[in-house]
């Protein structure tokens, strides 16, 4: 059977036939037998027409956490949905894409952000949890949290928090990976694929995401933990899927964690050196994507 469509990208390509679904919306292309529509902003899905039983699939993937401040975890990748054998109507479908993380505010107490979430066909996938560490003084900005992934633990003061790894959502991701009281590093960020590996004697890694379709991108890889202390310093390597590394930094430095990659919900690296002291802060999760594919 085939369809005609009007839009490939976002310029016109009138009546090419390709499946059974006519579809316009985000960036068409037609690749391995079907037609995918790739939603990096926001926007409508519209189905014009299509024949019985036909379906979609989608990934619904949120905006990655940010990485913590200093000593700190990387931030937890968005949640991830593989939401499959959907059975359209004839209607327009709004799609949502969640915005990673900021970064965490240099020159104060550095505490990350969440990311946001990203819905579309009535699912909602949840930002990506931060990970923790900020400053040893008040207000004790430290805290992770639980998302789609949760964010990595921290790595210092006995008499703070968080060193355990925060959640993440059944379905969507895996938790942080946890750090000592006793060391340097931070832990890594959970990914859609396997947690956040844990903080010894190095940052811990973010975790693994997911390559959807087996079309080898992967999406919604954890941030890595910073690192601080020894010789060298060994930070954590960004999970496969966006995640940022956290920072290499020897003691004392104050670099700023990295970027998660945008459109792919990675979260953010661990930073190193308090906010209080000039510290950069952790990096910022990187943004939500949607993807549909149907057979052409």
């Amino acid at each position: 059977m085939s369809f005609g469509y009007t839009t490939v990208g976002f310029g016109a390509y009138p009546n090419r036939s390709v499946g059974v679904i006519t579809a316009t919306g985000g960036t068409i292309t037609v690749a391995g037998g079907y037609v995918y529509h790739t939603f990096t902003s926001s926007g409508t899905f519209s189905v014009a027409a299509l024949d019985d039983g036909a379906t979609f699939d989608s990934l619904i993937v949120a905006g990655g956490g940010g990485g913590g401040g200093s000593l700190a975890g990387g931030g937890g990748a968005g949640g991830a949905i593989e939401h499959n054998d959907i059975e359209p109507d004839v209607a327009d479908y709004t799609i949502t894409i969640g915005a990673g993380a900021n970064k965490s505010q240099a020159g104060v107490y550095n505490q990350a952000y969440n990311g946001n979430n990203t819905t579309s066909f009535g699912q909602t996938a949840v930002g990506g949890g931060r990970g923790a560490g900020g400053t040893h003084v008040s207000p004790y900005t430290f805290s992770n949290n639980g998302g789609g992934s949760g964010g990595g633990g921290f790595g210092w003061d006995t008499q703070k928090y968080d060193h355990s790894g925060g959640a993440g959502t059944s379905g969507q991701g895996n938790a942080g990976g946890d750090a000592s009281a006793t060391t340097y590093f931070g832990a890594g960020g959970g990914g859609k694929g396997a947690a956040g590996t844990n903080a010894n004697d190095t940052g811990g890694d973010g975790g693994v995401g997911i390559n959807w379709k087996s079309l080898g991108t992967y999406y919604a890889g954890g941030g890595g933990g910073s690192a601080s202390g020894g010789s060298p310093a060994y930070f954590g390597a960004g999970g496969n899927g966006g995640g940022g590394a956290g920072t290499p930094a020897a003691n004392g430095a104050n670099e700023q964690g990295t970027d998660g990659t945008a459109n792919t919900g990675g979260g953010g690296g661990g930073g190193l050196g308090y906010g209080v002291n000039g510290g950069a802060g952790g990096g910022k999760g990187g943004s939500g994507i949607v993807i549909i594919r149907y057979s052409a």
